[in-house]
């Protein structure tokens, strides 16, 4: 059957995998090793339970977890969405998402008696312009949960190509306030914001800048690290 496209999901929130049942494969043993991806480092994901909550501070990575989770599996038939990393990482002038690795560890097996768990594994990556072909993902049905309120501006975006914008830092007395403010509540070291229009359409995007020189937009950022520095 042909598997359900969907170019660009609109909402954020949660994950829910469907096992797969009838004549094909079943999983368990489930776990997510993020190499790197946007700010996550080194960073292993039991979800060998049948319900896992990702929780931790604004800007932790939260809503990158689930982005990624959406994105292991191709769908089995036309009752699931055919997630792609494309969807919800989409390259810019500061992040193209080069050297993004995460790999997925599972153990399947066919339904049946005598029917043996074996332990394989599924590496994602990103090398040049080019996420990790889909052909090979395990397939299994998924559905993206989101809700409609403090929608990250990447799930806004009407395009999966690269944007490129010009940045200017924001001076303001009102927006050195909002530095101070931010960097306390989230504990991250900014320096500045930035105003980034794009070479397109001209649309203004927020930005910020951190000591180290990193340098990023709102398409960029989590629900929380945006919408605090939204309010």
């Amino acid at each position: 059957m042909k598997s359900k496209d969907l170019p660009q999901p609109k909402k954020k929130g949660s994950v829910v995998t469907q096992p797969v049942r009838g004549p094909r494969l079943l999983y368990r043993n489930v776990s997510l090793d993020i190499e790197s991806l946007k700010g996550i480092k080194k960073a292993k994901i039991d979800l060998t339970s049948r319900l896992t909550a990702i929780m931790g501070v604004n800007g932790a990575g939260k809503t990158t977890v689930i982005h990624a989770l959406a994105c292991l599996y191709s769908p089995v038939d036309e009752k699931g969405t055919n997630y792609r990393f494309m969807n919800f990482f989409i390259p810019t002038t500061d992040a193209t998402w080069q050297g993004s690795k995460l790999t997925l560890h599972y153990e399947s097996k066919r339904p049946g008696d005598g029917a043996q768990w074996v332990a394989e594994s599924k590496e994602y990556k990103k090398e040049a312009d080019r996420w990790t072909r889909y052909e090979g993902r395990p397939k299994r049905n998924v559905t993206y949960l989101g809700i409609n309120t403090c929608l990250p501006e990447i799930e806004c975006t009407e395009t999966n190509c690269t944007i490129n914008y010009t940045s200017t830092k924001k001076t303001e007395p009102k927006d050195a306030k909002v530095v101070e403010t931010a960097s306390y509540i989230l504990g991250k070291p900014y320096i500045a914001l930035t105003s980034n229009t794009t070479l397109k359409k001209h649309k203004e995007l927020m930005g910020v800048e951190t000591s180290s020189g990193l340098k990023y937009s709102s398409l960029s950022m989590g629900t929380g690290e945006q919408r605090i520095k939204g309010l």
